[in-house]
């Protein structure tokens, strides 16, 4: 029997003969076995690094969608379920389709509960003894009735002179779950420095740390709705911010919560603000920067995408996140050792940045050690990866390092960011390999989609009036013609089942790898680049580092 065991056992036994109960050593043992022994359960270590928690609301469609593609990339998810009215009641219910979901994907689920009490009626809750209690006793029934793994508290609107209330109130909390195994968690306003006063004065970051596993701080709306345009999450004051942060909250404990979204701004013709601005979902904004007429770009100050176009005749602004702005927050959170991120919310995001979660989590882009190459298994010193198997075969078939570089990955499974279908991949400068089991030698390995990914929405003018040739052809299928050297490069290195179909005319573009401009072309799989500088040889033509360009690691 466990120590703890035996001392409240005998603990029972010396109770039962001060009071005089039982008259025989066996009428005692039945006593004893009758009485349940209510043993603490240890409490659940939270996990300190590697965390990948994302945020998901019943009231739209897409949240779901992106929950079930996605959840293999998840470690935590808290479900908007559950909300706080002025008279202390929590309200809501679980949704069963989601817990099971989480159960069988084994992701930790703690549930949100949102506050619909704010400011002055959340005091009236606060400053209630009573009512702080009956608020905790509700939270730990719905946590353990319903198997949750803890809870997630988002109480915002609050005054700032409720400050030690809140705090007091997560002690109460953690003091009741964490006995008990479960997990609690807190999201808090960003701010920079320490504040006592407005909507980031009630968090006290390092008070809250003492009384909670996690903290996530909202590290997005730094521009929102009724402020000027500009970006979400500028990277120059989420470094203010993690910098302050990290002087009171353990990195261990502090989740980086990252936006997904942008907004979209009307402006009158002087150039101010017109009303208040549109939320965007990152498709709805992509579409807006890539449609005809409008301009679009990104801010490498902040890196954050934005987009200019135009509406009812009046000029509107977009600011948003993509998968590169994406990034940039995931080498703020690993450069700073913190506990992981935290995606507000599901089914506002890039697809593409679940190929960055699905391979910053694995052990692909971590350089292996070096070893003697054999003639099934290679290794590149040049960038510590190897290739092998059925990647190598194809590499060596269709034309090596002149057309794919060397390997940047080791080989991983990744959803695919066009068809949301997972792969085994492997990234190399110039390209994807992805591996196709439910096709046939030699047809089990094809290039990525990069083409199309590389394009992310731009429309090209269709061919109107085509002129075939000798050196040209026409592809009714797209509308687009290919020619000259770039049709003799597409021929001799594997044609349509190597690259696909072409998704532009040439065009002159400046690449965002190197800054150079070149003569290139879209393919769906591919774009194509001529280098002058070396006319007469055989890389007259080659593929764009579209792989380096899209690596989902740095």
């Amino acid at each position: 029997m466990h120590p703890r065991v035996t001392k409240i056992a005998f603990s029972l036994v010396l109770l039962a003969l001060l009071l005089g109960l039982g008259s025989s050593v066996g009428a005692r043992r039945a006593s004893l076995r009758s009485v349940p022994l209510q043993v603490a359960a240890a409490p659940t270590a939270p996990q300190t690094s590697g965390v990948r928690w994302a945020f998901y609301v019943t009231y739209s469609g897409n949240s779901w969608t992106s929950l079930q593609g996605n959840v293999k990339n998840l470690t935590h998810l808290s479900p908007w379920l559950y909300y706080l009215n002025k008279d202390g009641q929590v309200t809501g219910r679980d949704d069963a389709r989601v817990s099971s979901l989480l159960r069988e994907a084994k992701v930790k689920n703690l549930p949100m509960l949102k506050n619909d009490a704010t400011y002055n009626d959340f005091s009236t809750v606060m400053t209630d003894t009573a009512k702080q209690l009956a608020v905790v006793d509700q939270i730990d029934t719905i946590v353990m009735n319903n198997r949750y793994d803890g809870i997630t508290i988002d109480f915002e609107a609050v005054n700032a002179s409720d400050r030690g209330l809140l705090s007091d109130f997560m002690k109460l909390l953690y003091d009741r779950l964490h006995t008990k195994g479960k997990l609690v968690a807190i999201a808090v306003a960003a701010k920079t420095k320490e504040t006592t006063t407005g909507w980031s004065g009630p968090y006290d970051y390092a008070a809250l740390a003492k009384s909670t596993d996690y903290v996530l701080i909202m590290a997005y709306d730094y521009h929102w709705s009724t402020s000027d345009p500009g970006p979400v999450a500028p990277i120059g004051k989420l470094r203010d911010t993690a910098a302050y942060a990290l002087t009171k909250i353990p990195a261990t404990k502090l989740i980086w919560g990252v936006g997904v979204y942008g907004y979209d701004w009307a402006l009158t013709e002087e150039g101010t603000v017109d009303g208040k601005a549109e939320s965007r979902t990152f498709l709805e904004a992509n579409a807006l920067a890539t449609a005809p007429g409008a301009q679009s770009g990104y801010d490498e100050a902040s890196h954050a995408p934005w987009a200019l176009y135009t509406r009812d005749g009046k000029p509107r602004e977009v600011w948003y996140e993509d998968r590169r702005s994406f990034e940039a927050k995931m080498d703020l959170v690993e450069d700073k050792k913190m506990a992981g991120f935290g995606i507000w919310r599901l089914g506002q995001e890039d697809p593409q940045i679940w190929s960055v979660i699905s391979a910053r989590s694995s052990a692909a882009c971590r350089p292996v050690k070096a070893f003697t190459s054999t003639n099934t298994k290679v290794y590149f010193p040049q960038t510590k990866h190897s290739l092998s198997g059925g990647f190598l075969r194809y590499w060596r078939e269709h034309g090596g390092l002149p057309v794919y570089g060397y390997p940047l990955t080791e080989e991983f499974t990744e959803t695919s960011p066009t068809d949301g279908k997972p792969y085994k991949v492997q990234y190399f400068e110039r390209n994807r390999f992805e591996y196709h089991p439910a096709n046939q030698p030699p047809y089990d390995v094809q290039l990525g989609l990069l083409g199309v990914q590389a394009i992310r929405g731009r429309v090209f003018p269709p061919v109107q009036d085509p002129v075939p040739g000798i050196n040209t052809v026409y592809f009714p299928q797209v509308q687009h013609t290919l020619g000259a050297t770039f049709l003799e490069y597409w021929q001799e290195y594997g044609g349509l089942p190597q690259f696909g179909f072409p998704l532009s005319e040439p065009v002159i573009e400046q690449s965002v790898v190197d800054g150079h401009t070149y003569l290139v072309q879209y393919f769906e799989r591919a774009r194509f680049e001529l280098h002058p500088e070396n006319m007469g040889t055989p890389y007259e033509v080659l593929l764009s580092l579209l792989g380096r360009d899209i690596l989902p690691c740095r």
